[in-house]
């Protein structure tokens, strides 16, 4: 189109020329032979000769529009070329209200890093350590840092249908039910480089009470966690985390839909502060450490209202091509503050419903915890254990088991595979669950569970699994809080099998 134009402009120049040696040429001609008809001839060769200028001009400036449209077009789509680009900072943090993880970034498949899927414990270092990512990110690739807040939520809708052959503390009762099992909105809000925030609600699916049967009466919503993180792992390794969370003791990782035994006897969620350091010495050496203090609801005295708990954790993480191992410890002082051995599910008249059974049941004497745990990955396929135990035992006035001081602990193991079936990540896992100690707090002595999942659509995960479990034996008896005259928790010595079916939806 461009050597048109130059031809046309070419022609025009030469027709100009034409246009002036005609008229000089007529010039002479009346100053030496004047004759009219020559003169009528060379104008009106003229006036075509401007005809034909005035014609080349226009299509001169018709070519000149196109090419200028044609040159915004390329431009414009160069500038939507440079918007769908992951390089894109639009694209990599998001207008201000994004989905998890990020517009840009593609999720796993079947959703395994979402902000609502990544362990409850050490939350607050998962996400420093996804924003050091899109922070290094942003830098190597010369973009803009986002300099207004950015709102990202992360969200899950889980339903089961199960069957079980021992509901209610292996009485012998089975059931069968379709139920609602799980509904979580995260909010993270990415105020600026050193200041990130976490709002969680959850739908909260305890049955319903004897006064109220129908289990929709009782669909609350509650704030599960919130809490503010100071620090930018990319610019400096130590931060700050206050508000409501689950401390990091313990790590209770696991692909099961069941919650494995350790993860009942020792999660604690607690109104915390936590200071942590963390660092990555190279590609291969990862250092995570992290020290926390809260009140609690436990004390030994009933005016004792100060920062009472505390704790610590250390992990360190090995990286090869191929493999990976990560191995960690945790201290805390009083286990008793544990969301399992605070609410153990034994409602009813004059029970032992843990130790928040009222305000006296709390007072004892501190109770330290302690954890250790490991996972070796291997490619496709990885085993993970873990141990908690308290490191002494509790008095028997506060928590026995046949007629001694109770010494809970928990073991968990799993193993689990990784495979495509149909381009569907799937995964088989089997699983092993002990416990010591532990009838109290309503945890089965044995496990034996194995789960297979695929992800048939994107961000979606669908379970099967199948269980057996095997109580006490019907000889062991234990008591909480005795001195109040609580109603004693037996053994059975039976077992049973329970199968769920879930199908979960992650955002």
């Amino acid at each position: 189109m461009l050597s048109n134009k130059y031809k046309l402009t070419a022609l025009m120049g030469v027709c100009w020329l034409s246009l002036q040696g005609n008229v000089a040429l007529a010039t002479e001609s009346t100053q030496t032979t004047p004759n009219d008809n020559e003169i009528r001839r060379l104008s009106q060769r003229t006036q075509t000769l401007e005809s034909e200028l005035r014609r080349v001009q226009n299509q001169v400036a018709n070519l000149r529009r196109q090419s200028s449209q044609t040159i915004v077009s390329s431009n414009e789509t160069a500038d939507h070329q440079s918007l769908v680009t992951s390089l894109h900072p639009f694209f990599i943090i998001g207008t201000p209200v994004i989905s998890s993880p990020y517009i840009g970034i593609n999720s796993e498949y079947n959703a395994s890093d979402l902000v609502v899927n990544q362990p409850y414990v050490n939350e607050d270092l998962y996400l420093l350590q996804q924003r050091k990512q899109i922070y290094n990110y942003l830098i190597q690739n010369c973009q803009p840092l986002s300099k207004t807040p950015v709102v990202n939520l992360s969200g899950k809708i889980e339903s089961q249908i199960f069957h079980t052959s021992h509901f209610g503390n292996f009485q012998n009762n089975s059931a069968t039910d379709i139920d609602l099992t799980g509904i979580e909105l995260d909010t993270e809000i990415l105020v600026n480089q050193w200041v990130t925030g976490l709002i969680a609600f959850v739908y909260d699916n305890t049955p319903p009470t004897d006064m109220s049967p129908r289990r929709i009466d009782n669909s609350r919503v509650l704030l599960e966690r919130g809490f503010l993180t100071i620090g930018n792992l990319a610019r400096f390794p130590l931060y700050a985390t206050m508000g409501q969370f689950y401390v990091p003791f313990g790590q209770y990782s696991s692909a099961m839909i069941s919650d494995p035994f350790t993860k009942t006897l020792g999660r604690t969620k607690a109104r915390a502060l936590t200071l942590g350091f963390s660092k990555q010495f190279n590609e291969e050496n990862d250092l995570n450490l992290a020290a926390f203090i809260f009140r609690g609801p436990s004390r030994t005295s009933i005016d004792n209202n100060g920062l009472r708990n505390y704790g610590v954790n250390a992990e360190y993480i090995f990286t090869k091509p191929k493999w990976n191992l990560d191995i960690a410890g945790s201290y805390i002082r009083n286990i008793a503050d544990s969301v399992g051995m605070q609410h153990n599910g034994n409602t009813g008249f004059n029970n032992f419903e843990g130790f928040a059974t009222n305000n006296y049941t709390e007072i004892l004497n501190p109770v330290p915890g302690l954890d250790a745990r490991g996972t070796l990955s291997i490619e496709a396929f990885s085993l993970t254990g873990e141990y908690v135990t308290v490191s002494r035992s509790f008095s028997q006035s506060v928590l026995s088991f046949d007629n001694q001081g109770a010494k809970p602990s928990a073991f968990h193991a799993e193993a689990a595979y990784k495979f495509n079936v149909l381009e569907k990540p799937s995964a088989i896992i089997v699983g092993y669950d002990q416990s010591k100690d532990a009838l109290g707090l309503l945890i089965p002595k044995k496990r034996y569970i194995a789960t297979v999942s695929t992800s048939i659509w994107k961000d979606t995960i669908e379970s099967l699994e199948f269980r057996h479990d095997i109580d006490y034996n019907a000889t062991d008896i234990a008591y909480g809080q005795s001195g109040f005259g609580l109603n004693p928790i037996n053994g059975t010595g039976k077992g049973g099998n329970t199968i769920t079916l879930q199908v979960g939806l992650y955002f």
